[in-house]
């Protein structure tokens, strides 16, 4: 009896650890199914807010500008003709110069166009693309004919252009003088870098986004599969419901023997409704969610085993009782800290949406507003009006660059940064380097000096990493040289196996004791002089962390007095 009092307790410990196990497990899988979803939401409300947001950022910039003077002023269109498919280059440059303005300030237009009621084509930038129409007059278009019927602005259809033969979807405004309309004024959004946004995306595996238009045509995907062959239908309308008064729904379907897990929602465009879909492969979606419930299994058959190999000792040496206690606390604590690291990526993972959609998505019309009102494009201003002009603008861009730092931070971090490894020609690159400082220096009163070898060399890297690195080491030469007799050297060198590349200044230089942290992130070298310089510390450790990620090392030299070099080294 004595015995068997022992083995009964086992049991009832044993079938009550097994139930908690289950039920505990039950409620982590719900509460991570909910936390999937809410990713998934989340997800397709900050895509949502980004396509709402570059959609209404180009038909507030068309409508704003459509009231200018010089937009409503048609009185050159004597000079349009078939040969030029328009007017003149030389004509109507003020309506000339505020489309490539435009174009300048917002990176989605490829086009900026004017055309008569009739259909006839006023003007297009750039003026080799109006060169290249087909032919005059595009009242046959659907923007044009959706123009005329709403008197509206009209957001179109996907189409291929026959300019330059890629995806756009044209965006056109009537203009009105007097109450009389005068003409057609909008531009053609280019869904090929759209779609090179989507690609930047922190998508999980085998996850895709697609936007599709009304007609279930692909404006944009994350993978690009579908719109490199131009115009493409979307290969799964058949398992999503109608876009017409849609709210965010979910969608579970098997296609083509793989259970597939859909989300989507609609975007307003002007008369018209865009759909946004996120599709992934349910086992993907669900990965998590099997991990949790293997590791019930798991739990459970650690108990087994536990519960057993105490039964043994309990026979064996009843005074080693205390030896369950701390399985049980250890067991304890390792759930716990598995529950805090959900919760830090969950924290990571809002933070991440946080910074991408509240803090850089308004940056955008802040800038684009602040370079109109410089240039003037809505009035005159006076000298106190450019000032504040310059400084929102001056602030607002260093937000941006903060933001972007910080988020490359975090990407090296979590080893999210994605990296493209093409062949690159050194020469290509120094020629490059050259014409983006070596005059803007010259203006500052410094002097940028390329030392390179006679030969070429062609190595393996991301090149627009690796500028990024050059960028980040320049930016800091620029900062610490003085402004008299500044000079900034880049180069390169081979020394066995090894290319090496180098940036030297002759600054104020950095101690011994500061380049020891100088690396480090958020780290500003602590002297009176550095300290007059804006800056955030991330520039070098994202530098550094690039490099390492390419394969290479950095290290900077310096005797704190006469100048720095800076090293990057990769094998070859």
């Amino acid at each position: 009896m004595g015995q068997l009092l022992p083995v009964a307790v086992i049991l009832i410990i044993s079938a009550i650890g097994m139930f908690l196990i289950a039920w505990y497990g039950d409620i982590q899988i719900n509460q991570e199914i909910q936390n999937i979803e809410r990713v998934k939401n989340d997800k397709l409300r900050l895509l949502t807010d980004m396509l709402d947001s570059n959609l209404k950022n180009a038909v507030n910039l068309i409508e704003v500008t459509r009231n200018l003077p010089i937009v409503k002023d048609v009185s050159h269109s004597e000079f349009i003709s078939e040969t030029t498919r328009g007017i003149p280059e030389d004509k109507d440059l003020k309506k000339r110069i505020l489309a490539r303005d435009i174009l300048d300030k917002y990176a989605y237009f490829e086009f900026i166009t004017f055309n008569m009621p009739n259909g006839d084509f006023y003007m297009m930038e750039p003026y080799s693309s109006q060169l290249n129409l087909p032919y005059l007059n595009f009242a046959n278009r659907d923007w044009y004919k959706g123009v005329m019927k709403t008197n509206d602005t009209y957001v179109s259809e996907v189409y291929i252009s026959g300019t330059l033969g890629h995806n756009v979807v044209a965006v056109r405004t009537p203009v009105f003088d007097d109450g009389s309309m005068v003409g057609i004024w909008g531009g053609s959004l280019s869904l090929t870098n759209l779609g090179s946004n989507l690609k930047k995306l922190e998508l999980g595996k085998n996850e895709q986004v697609f936007f599709i238009d009304q007609n279930w045509n692909v404006i944009a995907d994350s993978s690009e599969s579908v719109t490199q062959s131009g115009l493409a239908h979307y290969p799964y309308s058949e398992f999503i419901e109608s876009i017409h008064d849609m709210e965010t729904k979910t969608s579970v379907t098997t296609v083509s023997g793989t259970k597939m897990h859909f989300i989507y929602g609609s975007v307003d465009v002007p008369h018209n409704k865009w759909l946004i879909v996120i599709q992934q492969p349910s086992s993907d979606v669900f990965h998590t969610v099997d991990v949790i419930r293997a590791q019930i299994y798991l739990d459970i058959v650690l108990l087994t085993i536990v519960m057993s190999a105490s039964y043994v000792i309990f026979r064996m040496l009843h005074s080693k009782k205390i030896l369950v206690a701390k399985i049980a606390a250890a067991y304890n604590e390792t759930m716990s800290q598995r529950d805090k690291l959900i919760k830090i990526d969950k924290i990571k993972e809002e933070f991440s949406a946080m910074i991408t959609h509240e803090l850089k998505t308004p940056l955008v019309p802040i800038i684009g507003y602040c370079k109109m009102l410089r240039n003037q494009m809505m009035g005159q201003i006076n000298e106190e009006q450019m000032d504040s002009i310059l400084t929102i603008e001056k602030n607002a861009k260093r937000l941006e660059t903060l933001i972007t730092d910080i988020m490359d931070v975090r990407k090296l971090d979590m080893n999210k940064m994605k990296f493209t490894m093409e062949d690159l020609s050194i020469a290509d690159f120094f020629v490059n380097l050259e014409s983006s400082y070596k005059q803007v220096l010259a203006e500052q009163g410094k002097e940028f000096i390329t030392d390179i070898p006679m030969t070429d060399h062609t190595i393996q890297t991301d090149k627009i990493r690796l500028r990024q690195v050059f960028d980040n080491l320049i930016s800091n030469a620029i900062k610490f040289t003085p402004d008299e007799n500044g000079k900034i050297t880049v180069g390169w060198k081979i020394e066995g196996n090894k290319i090496i590349f180098y940036i030297r200044d002759n600054g104020i230089g950095i101690s011994l004791e500061s380049q020891q942290n100088l690396f480090q992130k958020f780290y500003q070298v602590d002297t009176s002089a550095r300290r007059k310089i804006s800056g955030t510390g991330l520039g070098l450790a994202i530098s550094k962390g690039i490099v390492e990620k390419l394969g290479g090392r950095i290290w900077v030299e310096s005797d704190g007095k006469t100048g720095t070099v800076f090293y990057v080294e990769f094998n070859i």
